[in-house]
């Protein structure tokens, strides 16, 4: 869509029965600080510069402002594309508006590079939408048109290096359950590019696991770049612990040269909600509740005419009556656990359903199959329950 009005100026040097002048406009993209490293969550800044010409179009003092207005990239915005291995976690696109020629504009971006990019230089396009102005000359009338969602992809450099210090922490094995102690080998590797000299590897955890005072750090060593080491740490946890992973992170404290450095990675801990007990079967003998009208008959003496008080008078009346089911559940369980005076309790969400029993079991050893029956009264219509 173009957009355009008339303007009349006066000694302009250009002379023809019909002609448009439209500048050529181009961009210049850098990063200020182009050297990211892998897994870092940072700010990258563009620095955005208007290249635009304009030729063939006479300079003198009556035709420099119509130059800066043709030369001027307007409402622009500066998208940064996601791709490998940069994501971008901000707004985007970014606007900087009106970019005359020869300005720079910066625009920032918070990114996300891959954990696991390589080091290496990667371009990464950039897209630039701008409205671009344009002259028209229609015999001795002038006028000024604006060509919105002008669109030009520059590509910016960026360089993928390793940190000085930096390590990587992987989970290899856990074995975590709700209410007992539990062990966790980690594999920890040098991913930076210096040795990490006489390191101490730390599990920090928070509640519902708590550290093992005895086994909640590793003596790693000496570790070369590139080099690996597993690592392993005692916790226990509390039997409130939910299944799901719960966060927790790997200090690494080091000496750096001189001085001491500690470098923290986060890692995740899955907790499982151990199980004492597997249901093998259930099979169901209920019947739902029957309502039945019961009709009741009254005698007594008449009371209409003295004369008839010899006689006997029937009444009769009727209710609605509910008349309760009784059946039974018979279930078949296997326990993982050795078991001491165990009682089997039988219970349902519906109200109209009640267990008559609780079934004493006793003790039941570690792969032992037993079954249990529990009475129950039904109150509840047809359906299905838990």
């Amino acid at each position: 869509m173009r957009a355009a009005f008339a303007l009349i100026f006066l000694l302009l040097p250009i002379s023809a029965s019909a002609a448009t002048v439209e500048p050529q406009i181009d961009f210049h993209v850098s990063a200020a600080f182009d050297e990211l490293h892998a897994g870092d969550y940072t700010v990258l800044t563009l620095l955005v510069e208007n290249e635009a010409k304009l030729s063939s179009f006479p300079i003198d003092q009556n035709s420099s402002q119509i130059l800066a207005i043709l030369t001027t990239a307007k409402d622009a915005r500066v998208e940064l594309q996601d791709c490998y291995p940069i994501s971008v976690e901000n707004v985007n696109p970014q606007i900087i508006g009106d970019l005359p020629s020869g300005r720079v504009a910066s625009v920032n971006f918070r990114v996300k590079v891959d954990e696991n990019a390589l080091a290496g230089e990667y371009s990464v396009p950039v897209e630039i939408s701008f409205t671009k102005v344009s002259l028209s000359v229609i015999g001795s009338n002038y006028f000024i048109s604006y060509t919105p969602d002008q669109k030009v992809t520059e590509y910016v450099k960026i360089k993928i290096d390793r940190k000085d210090y930096d390590f990587d922490a992987k989970v290899i094995s856990g074995s975590l359950k709700a209410g007992r102690e539990g062990k966790i080998d980690v594999i920890i590797e040098n991913t930076g590019k210096n040795e990490l000299d006489d390191a101490v590897a730390i599990l920090n955890v928070s509640s519902p696991i708590i550290p093992n005072p005895d086994a909640i750090s590793s003596y790693i060593g000496n570790l070369a770049p590139g080099e690996k080491i597993s690592a392993s740490f005692k916790v226990f946890v509390s039997d409130k612990a939910l299944n799901q992973s719960y966060p927790a992170s790997i200090i690494l404290k080091f000496s750096a040269g001189s001085q001491q450095a500690a470098i923290s990675k986060q890692i995740g801990l899955e907790i499982e909600k151990d199980s004492m007990l597997s249901i093998l079967k259930v099979e169901s003998y209920l019947t739902p509740s029957k309502t039945v009208q019961s009709q009741t008959t009254q005698s007594m003496p008449s009371s209409v005419s003295p004369l008839l008080s010899g006689l006997i008078q029937t009444q009769q009346s009727s209710q609605i009556v509910t008349i309760n089911s009784r059946g039974a559940v018979i279930v078949e369980f296997e326990s993982f656990e050795n078991l001491q005076d165990a009682v089997a309790i039988l219970s349902f969400e519906n109200p109209l359903l009640q267990p008559e029993n609780s079934p004493y079991i006793g003790k039941i050893d570690k792969g032992e199959k037993k079954t249990v029956i529990f009475y129950v009264k039904s109150l509840a219509p047809a359906g299905s329950y838990r």
